[in-house]
């Protein structure tokens, strides 16, 4: 994808939100942040990788990494993300945009502030500075990692152990989502997460 056609994207997503955090009361939906990150922050003019790390003002506990919400499928339908070729991230406001897949990212949307036009404008004109990019140091990143994989070992152990009750099965299948990308997520947050620690150490 052409750096230009990658940024309309990042554009319209972030014209959307503001549109979306603007409905009354309970119709807006609990979008916090938009960030990016991937080949949009390197100036590549061909884009292979364009990120979008989405925060979203529900509880951590609710939202451990990888794992399917329902308000992100929710907010992935009203931004239109699934037409768009952007890799979408799910993060709950309280943890970082940045984990220990993406370590470059920049914000160019909040809900209290709108887009943010100075980097959108130094995003077009390939002048993004490094202030504006935010980076974990290796301290950071290894607390953060500390911190989220005991959650994600209690939220593969909740899915291991109701993977095969008819139950869990009903109510974790819908909107393309199969009971098995749970899993696989589960498991995937899990093993991506304690790599990342290992390469810390």
């Amino acid at each position: 994808m052409k750096r230009g056609a990658a940024l309309r994207h990042v554009t319209e997503l972030t014209q959307e939100a503001d549109r979306l955090a603007r409905l009354p009361g309970d119709l807006a939906p609990p979008l916090s942040e938009l960030w990016i990150g991937g080949d949009l922050l390197d100036g590549a003019e061909h884009v292979e990788w364009a990120l979008i790390v989405v925060r979203l003002d529900v509880p951590a506990d609710e939202l451990p990494y990888l794992a399917p919400h329902p308000a992100a499928a929710a907010c992935e339908s009203l931004l239109r993300l699934d037409k768009r070729p952007i890799d979408a991230r799910w993060r709950p406001r309280q943890v970082p945009a940045w984990d220990h897949e993406v370590r470059r990212v920049a914000r160019v949307w909040s809900a209290q502030s709108g887009p943010d036009e100075l980097l959108l404008r130094d995003l077009r004109t390939n002048t993004v500075s490094d202030a504006m990019i935010e980076t974990p140091t290796p301290e950071a990143l290894r607390e953060y990692l500390t911190e989220a994989l005991p959650q994600c070992d209690r939220h593969l152990g909740e899915v291991l152990d109701g993977y095969w009750e008819p139950d869990w099965r009903r109510a974790h299948r819908g909107g393309g989502i199969q009971p098995e990308h749970h899993l696989w997520r589960a498991a995937e947050a899990v093993r991506s997460m304690r790599e990342a620690l290992d390469g810390l150490a």
